[in-house]
């Protein structure tokens, strides 16, 4: 029995300081591209979350201002809302961040649309006035902590002779997650640019 104890005793023995030293290392390193891994993971997660919500959003939007002006019918055309005029960070003019659009109906009373994009306080809002009604504010978008509208404005077209065509509006769109994706401003991939026209049927 003192035999097989000693023998036992012979061979057992700890680890020494290198390889303590080797092993935790290697721990360390395979511990630390698992945690990049699961942060990489939650950053992708955020920026799919912060793409999906700004092109939803740009999809309401867009098809809220092209419903409204061609469903206007606005055979009275639309004018723009001089008082909102849009400029680039050089002075270059962009165009408005207000239009309105006119339609007379049979009767001989008009209904005005008012839609206006207010940057100060991140709402874009489509106001009508009837004579028959109260005016009625329908905001169509609120900026919020993962989607904001950062440009909206408008413009008329111009025909072949150079005058206004006022029943071609175009119109330009940029939004953002507001850095929900944790990019920077300069990087943010959850921002889109959308520029199209809506040509008002004018019936």
């Amino acid at each position: 029995m003192k035999t097989s104890l000693l023998s036992s005793r012979r061979f057992a023995r700890g680890f020494t300081l290198p390889e303590v030293l080797v092993a935790g290392s290697i721990g360390v390193i395979i511990t630390g591209f698992i945690m990049t891994l699961l942060l990489d993971s939650g950053a992708e997660a955020r920026l799919g979350f912060g793409v999906a919500t700004v092109e939803d959003q740009a999809y309401y939007l867009e098809g809220q201002l092209t419903r409204n002006l061609r469903g206007m019918s606005a055979n009275q055309g639309v004018t723009p809302d001089r008082s909102t005029m849009c400029y680039a960070g050089n002075g270059a003019f962009l165009g408005y961040h207000g239009i309105y659009a006119f339609q007379l109906l049979t009767n001989g009373t008009s209904v005005t649309e008012h839609i206006v994009y207010d940057p100060t306080h991140g709402t874009v809002t489509c106001v009508t006035n009837t004579a028959a009604a109260a005016t009625s504010t329908v905001i169509w978008f609120t900026n919020s902590a993962n989607c904001v509208v950062s440009n909206l404005w408008f413009n008329t077209s111009v025909n072949l002779d150079g005058s206004d065509n006022a029943s071609l509006v175009n119109v330009v769109l940029e939004m953002n997650d507001n850095g929900y994706a944790e990019r920077n401003s300069t990087n943010n991939t959850a921002a889109i640019y959308r520029s199209f026209a809506v040509q008002l049927r004018g019936d």
